[in-house]
């Protein structure tokens, strides 16, 4: 293994890439923390290399382009060595390889993608006056983001070009337009004929054969060029086929642009036309292309526009616009569609709205997490019933939300006081977000309002009449832990949900009689009789620490979860209208469950399920269920044999068994499809099973006597319990956003 000492820093190379030669040598290599890196020992062209490092150093931290790690320059023998970091998920030359091998192509969505990162590229490229020169699949790496997103990642600046001569090394460009003077050939990389990928002359022309702008190869560089450039490497990546894998070599040859019109939209041929447009004057910048690539990424009446570049748009068929991430300019009056209704803007959003700017017709607004604009009187149309504000934290007054407003949701930055008169009256859904912890007075909460949810940070009293009589759902997050006094909760509340934190004693009285859904996460204090509402449909526990007595829960309950809860279920316990029970932490033994379980469930989920091997009955149900035996984890079997079988209820559908991961939001869950012994089951476990319907000789049930009400063999065996896997992860949200 060879090692490199740059500035004082040990390298060692892993191995070399293809792609090098005699002048430019790109090796693997790792460095003190073992991380892998590129490397680039660069003989010759010294010059050119200066132009190299002072573009990346002015894209430093711009997570769009190659990051340069580390370089040193050798004076003395007039070497460059060039660190940059490694990007794992190779480049778009291999994923082009990897799409024919795979006899797959690149879907247009996913190609509308790239060509909205390329053009972000160029943009950035452009506010710096560098051209690449050298665009192309080989030198556009794939990354991700923390979603596991694709991003795309420029590199390889060793033909970049400024545009503002005055302020970098000038070069003496050669009069010599023959460029096979320059073409070299790269092996292992790829078939392209590279014009400067060795660049031995370094007054020769920039780019790759097939890939550089008829401009380019007069040495005349703009942004044209490289938009020639993405051009082509779009046209290559619509190339995967089996019948049009020829297509980017016809256009090499011959400058012929062919493309499938059974694969692609009239609308992308078209914006790849135009990006290969042999005149520069109808490619001269992004902005040019703006109404065709608008009109690609059009889907019925949906714009997504992800470019940080001004937008126009003004067709009465757009509906919806949605823009991403990138994109961060004012929006202007008369430059949406006058029919918009819903409209999305990005994380990195924070441009003031002018009055007038949302068309009249909107109906729905959400503004991401970099949005903290004031809004003027008047700036939200009358029309909107939607509005989400994901980083919003102004003082707001009265008057500013329009009457027509029904939902709102602020995002976790939002902190102000409300004062009265601020929120519409026609509001029927408010979302505070995690840092909200101001005091709510009375009447500041429209009598309109249904739904409503705090964050994380909410914990102050609420006296009464300062929720609405209107509310029916409301969300509590995991600080709020305060006493509620008889008459705080309003009459009307049908869904309550606390979080982590509250361990509060509740009374009777405190919960209204209205509730059917009732949700706590952690509650370590006895429940007494009549606390909980009679109407109560589904109450839910993550933990239960106290054991329940008979006549506590509610005798119309249909849904409980009871969470981690290790005490005997007690006779009578259960109501006998309960049709779905979750328990957790539960040793199955006879001694848990003293009690049949009510005739009416439907489904049984168990937790964390606990054997205890060491006794002969365990796993046992007292009644209905008689024995419950795991089978290799994913298949619970029986046979005709008495010592076997298991019985259920004769209307339990749904068995799910939780294992608990090394997280405790982690879950690998079994679901059963119990199959009985009816004529139906056997023909399905006889379709899908076969094998396990011959080995276990199920063709002898079908000569046994049958219900003829149901086609049931009488008793209440069952053949088979088929266990499907489900891998879930159960991530805990304070907020709701549409």
């Amino acid at each position: 293994m060879n090692s490199f000492i740059i500035n004082n820093i040990q390298y060692h190379s892993k191995s070399r890439f293809p792609n090098s030669n005699s002048s430019n040598d790109v090796y693997l290599v790792s460095g003190i923390n073992n991380g892998l890196i590129n490397y680039k020992n660069k003989q010759q062209i010294y010059e050119r290399v200066e132009n190299e490092i002072k573009a990346m150093k002015l894209l430093q931290d711009n997570p769009r382009f190659v990051q340069l790690v580390d370089y040193h320059d050798d004076k003395d023998n007039q070497i460059f060595h060039i660190i940059t970091e490694y990007c794992k998920g190779g480049d778009l030359e291999q994923e082009y390889k990897s799409l024919i091998d795979q006899n797959q192509i690149m879907e247009e969505s996913e190609i509308c993608n790239y060509i909205s990162q390329l053009f972000n590229i160029l943009l950035d490229l452009d506010e710096l006056e560098i051209v690449h020169c050298d665009i192309k699949p080989l030198n556009i790496f794939i990354g991700f983001d923390i979603y596991y997103n694709i991003k795309l990642i420029l590199g390889d600046f060793g033909c970049c070009k400024f545009i503002d001569k005055s302020t970098i090394i000038k070069y003496q460009d050669t009069k010599n337009h023959n460029l096979e003077s320059t073409v070299v050939t790269t092996t292992g990389v790829s078939n392209l004929k590279s014009i400067d990928t060795v660049m031995d002359d370094p007054n020769a022309t920039r780019g790759t054969h097939g890939f550089i702008s008829p401009e380019a190869m007069n040495r005349q560089y703009a942004q044209s060029s490289d938009i020639f450039s993405i051009g082509s490497t779009i046209l290559k990546l619509l190339c995967c086929h089996q019948e049009d894998q020829n297509n980017h070599t016809l256009f090499q040859h011959t400058g012929e642009i062919k493309i499938s019109e059974s694969r692609y939209s009239k609308q992308l041929i078209d914006l790849i036309h135009q990006l290969l447009d042999q005149s520069p004057k109808n490619r001269e910048s992004i902005n040019q292309l703006l109404n065709k690539y608008i009109k690609t990424i059009t889907d019925r009446q949906t714009i997504r526009f992800n470019l940080n570049i001004k937008f126009r748009n003004t067709s009465e068929h757009i509906t919806r616009i949605e823009f991403g991430d990138d994109f961060n300019q004012p929006i202007h009056s008369n430059s949406l569609p006058p029919n918009l209704t819903s409209l999305s803007i990005g994380d990195f959003f924070n441009q003031p709205i002018s009055i007038d700017a949302l068309p009249k017709s909107l109906k729905h607004l959400s503004l991401g997490w970099s949005f903290n604009q004031n809004f003027e009187l008047g700036t939200l149309p009358s029309s909107l019933k939607s509005l989400i504000l994901l980083g919003f934290n102004q003082i707001l007054s009265k008057d500013v939300f329009p009457k027509s407003l029904k939902l709102l949701v602020f995002g976790d930055e939002f902190n102000q006081v409300l004062s009265k008169g601020v929120l519409p009256k026609s509001l029927k859904s408010l979302v505070f977000g995690d840092e909200f912890n101001q005091i709510l007075s009375k009447d500041v909460l429209p009598k309109s309002l249904e739904s409503m949810q705090f964050g994380v940070e909410f914990n102050q009293t609420l006296s009464k009449d300062v929720l609405p009589k209107s509310l029916k759902s409301l969300e509590f997050g995991d600080e709020f832990n305060q006493t509620l006094a008889v008459g705080v909760l309003p009459k009307s509340l049908e869904s309550l949900k606390f979080g982590d934190e509250f361990n509060q004693i509740l009374s009777k009285g405190e919960l209204p009689e209205s509730l059917k859904t009732l949700e706590l996460q952690v509650y370590k204090h006895k429940i007494e009789r009549e606390v909980l509402p009679q109407h109560l449909r589904e109450l839910n526990f993550n933990l239960l620490d106290q054991p329940l007595d008979k006549g506590v829960l509610p005798r119309f309950l249909q849904n409980l979860c009871l969470g981690s809860y290790k005490h005997m279920i007690g006779v009578g316990v259960l109501p006998s209208s309960l049709q779905r029970l979750s328990i957790f932490d539960q040793c199955l033994t006879k001694t848990n469950f003293g009690t049949p379980l009510p005739k009416s469930m439907e489904s049984l989920f168990i937790g964390r399920y606990q054997p205890d091997s060491s006794k002969e009955d365990n796993m046992n149900f007292h009644s209905p269920l008689d024995d419950l035996i795991e089978a290799n984890r994913t298949e619970l079997t029986s046979t005709s044999s008495s010592h076997y079988s298991y019985k259920f209820l004769s209307n339990l559908k749904i068995l799910g068994i939780y294992l608990g991961g090394f997280f405790d939001d982690l879950h690998e869950k079994f679901e059963g499809l119990i199959l009985t012994s009816s004529d139906d089951s056997l023909s399905f476990i006889k379709e899908f099973y076969p094998e396990y319907y011959s080995t276990h000789n199920l063709s002898n049930f079908r000569d046994c006597s049958t219900d003829s009400q149901n086609h049931q063999i009488k008793g209440e065996y069952i053949t088979a319990l088929l266990l499907t896997t489900h891998i879930t992860l159960e991530n805990k949200k304070s907020k709701y956003f549409e």
